[in-house]
């Protein structure tokens, strides 16, 4: 979690770098912004006749109804019948959010509303909207240089007194933290020094402060890097202790949150995401308090054969030397399997984490180089992991929404390795065979899969989409790649090319424009809902509320003309 932050961190300096830079020094950071190389439109993913062709310079995705475009070297806005409705008077322009939307002007920005009218004059080196309990307010940089919050009229809430106020994205009532360091004006302003070396101001280093939805200083910390500031279970501690006592005043919420500070890091911790079987403890008087809470005792004989038994009923025999209760968390378990997975892995929703799902199963084996195997808490035999030297060897490789995801290694004569992927439900049915090189699971419970395939002119990959019960959706090969929208559910974008090609030839045609058909699926079956052609789709950029997809087009492109 750290040093994801400190990455994201990083970035962020470059990226603010850029953007502190007077206008006509950014010019060099946009190519492809260059209107003689490259077009930008969008596609509509409901319905084709609303499509936008590619007319424009740069464009930003589609927010409230409309979409930030460059042309004539000069930004405006469009709605979704391509109508102009805030003219080409800025130098950049930014998604709208709560009715309001950041412009540059020059080297400053502002805030417009809708009709195009200034609600922040352009005066500020930085705007970064953030929405705070419903309420918009802007991150800002004024004059100084120095870091502060306005709310949505310019009013200013917090100080421009801090080198760096970061977002907390990863929690709903700590909103940002703000970095202060001492930094000395006497000879050259921050700005100035900050352009010189952006990397001695690090957001990770200094005095770190959070903040509450109401903008009240909660606690303080001394950071030198990384790894000592606010850990994430700290955090994560105090986002719940607000959730329930939002409403303490400020002095009380600050003495809780010193108590929490002072706890030690729990020790059973597994991050969001996590989705590995991990022994459930090492400490037998723990594992036994964990197994009389899910009714289950562990036995062991005078050969040194161990055996589980529930409310006095044998669940598993005593034939494994090794018998162990396993955990692992199923992030955005299906409804569909919940009651099952309550009944037979002893699984509960964790209270303080939507939609992460703890399950418990059992590990057994006489021998633990050679073969293991998974059963569930009622004694169901899921899966065996095997290793046999110079032959095969299958192992359990993560838990998925629909089941358990597994590897097959095969060692060829002539030692040549292959690595495939299978996929098993909860009940231990196989839904996949192992034979893809990668099995993706979609929230939806949908299976996209890829599949390396040799043929005399090369190696080709086929995709394919199967149903969460494992029925064929998008037959393997009919496209050259699939990929999943990732915040709209059942929509696929795919490319075709005719030669079918190799997975050397597709590389090549990675930066040229390529034939993409949007696909949705209805059930076990799907309809193409767009086709168009683009050089480059920005997927994650799909505006859900009015259906607009933006797109780049190379114009020096055959297949563009």
């Amino acid at each position: 979690m750290k040093t994801m932050s400190f990455m994201r961190n990083t970035v962020g300096l470059f990226v603010l770098l850029i953007a502190v830079l007077p206008a006509s020094a950014q010019t060099m950071f946009s190519s492809y912004g260059n209107c003689s190389e490259n077009m930008y439109g969008f596609v509509n993913i409901n319905n084709k006749t609303r499509n936008i062709p590619p007319v424009y310079c740069l464009v930003n995705r589609f927010s409230e109804g409309l979409a930030a475009v460059k042309k004539g070297g000069k930004w405006g806005y469009i709605d979704t019948n391509n109508n102009e409705v805030i003219g080409f008077d800025f130098d950049y322009a930014q998604n709208f959010k709560l009715g309001q939307a950041v412009v540059q002007k020059g080297d400053f920005y502002g805030v417009v509303d809708k009709k195009g009218n200034y609600v922040v004059q352009p005066m500020y080196y930085l705007l970064d909207p953030l929405e705070i309990a419903g309420q918009l307010y802007y991150l800002s940089r004024d004059a100084s240089f120095f870091q502060g919050v306005i709310d949505h009229k310019g009013k200013v809430i917090l100080p421009h007194q801090f080198t760096f106020i970061l977002p907390l994205d990863d929690y709903e009532n700590i909103p940002f933290y703000s970095s202060y360091q001492e930094v000395d004006t006497s000879e050259t302003s921050f700005f100035q020094q900050f352009a010189d070396n952006m990397y001695k101001f690090d957001p990770q280093k200094g005095r770190h402060d959070i903040y509450d939805t109401q903008f009240n200083k909660l606690a303080s910390k001394i950071s030198a890097d990384y790894t000592d500031g606010f850990d994430y279970y700290q955090l994560h501690r105090i986002d719940q202790f607000l959730e329930e006592n939002g409403n303490k005043n400020v002095e009380e919420k600050i003495k809780q949150i010193d108590k929490l500070l002072a706890l030690p890091k729990p020790q059973d911790t597994i991050m969001p995401g996590t989705q590995r079987l991990e022994p459930l403890t090492t400490n037998e008087e723990k594992l036994d308090e964990h197994l009389e809470k899910l009714s289950y005792k562990l036995f062991t004989n005078a050969e040194g054969e161990r055996w589980l038994e529930k409310g006095g009923n044998i669940i598993i025999p005593a034939q494994y030397k090794y018998l162990e209760i396993m955990k692992g968390t199923v992030a955005l378990a299906a409804k569909y399997d919940v009651s099952y997975m309550q009944e037979n892995y002893g699984g509960n929703y964790r209270k303080d984490e939507e939609g992460i799902f703890d399950i418990f199963c059992i590990m057994a084996s006489n021998n633990t180089t050679a073969e293991m195997h998974l059963f569930d808490l009622n004694g169901q035999k899921i899966l065996s992991l095997t290793k046999q030297k110079g032959l095969a060897e299958t192992g359990l490789v993560r838990i998925t929404p629909v089941g358990f995801k597994y590897t097959q290694v095969v060692k060829g004569s002539s030692d040549q390795v292959t690595v495939t992927r299978g996929l098993i439900n909860w009940k231990g049915a196989e839904l996949l065979a192992p034979v893809y090189q990668n099995i993706c699971v979609m929230k939806t419970g949908e299976l996209l899969v890829e599949q390396e395939k040799g043929f005399e002119n090369g190696i080709e990959k086929h995709f394919g989409l199967y149903s969460k019960t494992g029925v064929e959706i998008i037959p393997m090969g009919e496209y050259s790649n699939i990929k999943a929208f990732p915040e709209t559910a059942h929509l696929y974008l795919a490319t075709s090319s005719d030669p079918y090609p190799t997975v050397k030839e597709n590389k090549e045609l990675e930066q040229g424009n390529k034939s993409y058909t949007i696909l949705k699926t209805i059930d076990d079956s799907y309809t193409v809902v767009n086709t168009f052609t683009a050089s480059s789709v920005s997927r994650w950029a799909v505006d859900t509320e009015s259906g607009m997809l933006q797109y780049r087009q190379d114009k020096t492109d055959k297949l563009g003309n």
